[in-house]
C-alpha cells in the first residue's frame, strides 16, 4: 500500500515437504512456483517454505523432456542407420559385356561373343550341382533346410536358351538372364505377394492378368515368387518388341532366398527370351522384379535392369 510506514520483510527459508497447515487463515500469501510464502512472526519477516514435494515433480517432469527427446534422437539415429545399412535388391543382366548395351549383328564374331559371355555365367552353376556340397533340389513343399542350399539346374531355362542353341541368338530370338547380384543383395528377403488385392496399380497388366490365372489354377493361392516383367521403355515400342517367354518361372521362388554372399550359394535365374524382335529397330527394355518391399533406383541397378536391344 502507497504511503505504508512499514520496513519490507525480511526473508527467510524454511524446507517442507507438504504444504504448510492453515494455509488460508495462518498468513500464507499463497503456493509461488515450488515454495509457499507465509507471513511469519510480528516482527514483519516473510517466511518462504521450500515445497520440496513439488521441486521434485518440477525437475521430474524436466527429467521426462530430456529423456523423451533422447529417445526421439536415438531413434532417428537408428532409423538412419538401419537406411543405409538395409539390404536391396540388386539385379544383375547376363550377357555382361562391359557396355551399357546388347547388340546383336549377323556375323560369327558378334555371336561367339554373346554366347561366350553367357557360358561362362552358366558354368558356375553346372560346378555348383555337380559339388554335393549341402546342395538341395528346394521345391515350394521343400524348402532347404538349416545349412543347406538351393541349387539351381540350368536345364530348367527352357529349349530355346541353351548353349546348344546359341541362346536363341542365331535364330533371331535373343535370351538375356535376369539374377541378383548377391555381393549387393546379401541378406535381404522378399516381401511377396499373398493376395491379389495387394499387387499394386502401377505393376504391367498383363503380368497382374498372368498372377490371376495362376492364382486360380493355384487354387487360389498365389506362387511365392518375386515376380519379373520385362517391356520396352517407349510403349510404341511393344508391337516391334514381339512376345516375351520367362523361363524356367515367371520370377524368382521364395525359397531361394535369403541371397546369401558365400560361394556355395548362386542365385536364381529368370531367362528372358524376345522371341521375334524387330530388326533395325533400336529399342530400350527395362526388367523389373516385383514384391511388397521391393527398391527401384536404376543408377543403383536395386530392382530394374535396362538395356538396348538391336537386331540388324
Amino acid at each position: 500500500m502507497a504511503g505504508d510506514p512499514r520496513p519490507s520483510p525480511r526473508v527467510e527459508a524454511f524446507e517442507i515437504s507438504t504444504p504448510p497447515e492453515n494455509t488460508e487463515n495462518g498468513g500464507c500469501l499463497g503456493r509461488n512456483k515450488h515454495f509457499w510464502e507465509c507471513d511469519g512472526a510480528a516482527d514483519g519477516v516473510l517466511v518462504r517454505r521450500w515445497d520440496r514435494g513439488a521441486a521434485r515433480a518440477r525437475l521430474a517432469k524436466m527429467a521426462v523432456g530430456v529423456v523423451v527427446m533422447l529417445v526421439v534422437t536415438l531413434v532417428v539415429v537408428i532409423t538412419t542407420i538401419f537406411l543405409l545399412l538395409e539390404k536391396k535388391p540388386g539385379l544383375r543382366l547376363e550377357p555382361d559385356l562391359g557396355e551399357d548395351e546388347l547388340v546383336w549383328f549377323r556375323s560369327a564374331d558378334d555371336l561367339g561373343r554373346v554366347t561366350a559371355a553367357l557360358t561362362t555365367f552358366l558354368r558356375a552353376y553346372d560346378d555348383q550341382v555337380n559339388s554335393g556340397a549341402n546342395m538341395k533340389d528346394c521345391a515350394p513343399y521343400a524348402p532347404p533346410l538349416e545349412g543347406e542350399t538351393c541349387f539351381f539346374k540350368t536345364n530348367l531355362l527352357g529349349r530355346s536358351c541353351q548353349r546348344e542353341n546359341s541362346w536363341g541368338y542365331d535364330k533371331g530370338s535373343p535370351c538375356v538372364m535376369i539374377t541378383f547380384d548377391k555381393e549387393v543383395s546379401a541378406g535381404w528377403v522378399p516381401d511377396v505377394y499373398t493376395d491379389l488385392d495387394e499387387l499394386p496399380p502401377e505393376m504391367p497388366l498383363e503380368l497382374r492378368i498372368y498372377i490371376t490365372n495362376v492364382t486360380r489354377d493355384n487354387r487360389g493361392l498365389i506362387p511365392e515368387m518375386v515376380w519379373v516383367s520385362c517391356a520396352p521403355e517407349d510403349p510404341s515400342d511393344q508391337a516391334h518388341l514381339g512376345a516375351v517367354e520367362y523361363s524356367p518361372w515367371r520370377g524368382f521362388p521364395k525359397y531361394y532366398f535369403p541371397i546369401r554372399s558365400e560361394p556355395a550359394y548362386l542365385a536364381p535365374i529368370v531367362a528372358v527370351q524376345f522371341l521375334k524382335p524387330a530388326t533395325r529397330r533400336p529399342m530400350t527394355v527395362e526388367c523389373r522384379a516385383w514384391s511388397k518391399n521391393m527398391v527401384y533406383s536404376l543408377a543403383e541397378g536395386y530392382g530394374v535392369v535396362r538395356f538396348h536391344l538391336t537386331l540388324d
